[in-house]
């Protein structure tokens, strides 16, 4: 077992499994000069390493793993999605939760937004909620504080060791 500071370079077998891929499928929605640095254009038998490299250059950088992404999204977000939280309505942190999904201004839709596309890059992303700790001793003194849950975004390049546990009467998924 892993201990001190050992225990933060640890990584999950999914994790090795997968990283490469991963990346892969960053760099290809991310398209651009570095796509085209990777040279993944297959070289053909008898072709000399100097036509290989002209090749590379006079291939065309339109993104396609980008624009079916984005164009997929597009039509799911097109209009901001309409909720409807009844009792919960009024709810001081609920309401500033739509507006600020992640302490950092990100409207709640805005931020979901970015979950989808990142999960089409990758085929999993992670949403982690978390209230920061507080002293605050009234409901008052948390709304001034603004101490309230927000939510953050995770990618599988930034989770390196992780686990699932079943609840009881399922099953464990990795």
């Amino acid at each position: 077992m892993a201990e001190g500071t050992d225990i933060l370079k640890v990584t999950n077998k999914v994790y090795l499994a997968n990283i490469a891929k991963w990346q892969l499928n960053k760099a290809a929605f991310q398209g651009g000069e570095e796509w085209k640095a990777q040279k993944l254009l297959y070289e053909y038998r008898s072709e000399a390493s100097n036509d290989y490299d002209i090749r590379i250059q006079q291939t065309p950088l339109e993104n396609h793993c980008e624009s079916v992404i984005t164009t997929y999204s597009g039509f799911i977000w097109r209009d901001p999605p309409k909720r409807n939280f009844g009792k919960l309505a009024n709810n001081h942190n609920l309401n500033r939760l739509i507006v600020n999904a992640d302490m950092d201004g990100t409207p709640l839709h805005e931020f979901m937004k970015t979950v989808q596309i990142l999960g089409g890059v990758y085929g999993v992303a992670w949403i982690v909620m978390d209230k920061p700790a507080t002293t605050a001793v009234t409901k008052a003194d948390e709304i001034s504080g603004d101490l309230r849950p927000y939510v953050r975004l995770f990618t599988p390049e930034d989770v390196i060791d992780f686990e699932f546990t079943a609840a009881p009467n399922q099953t464990r998924s990795a």
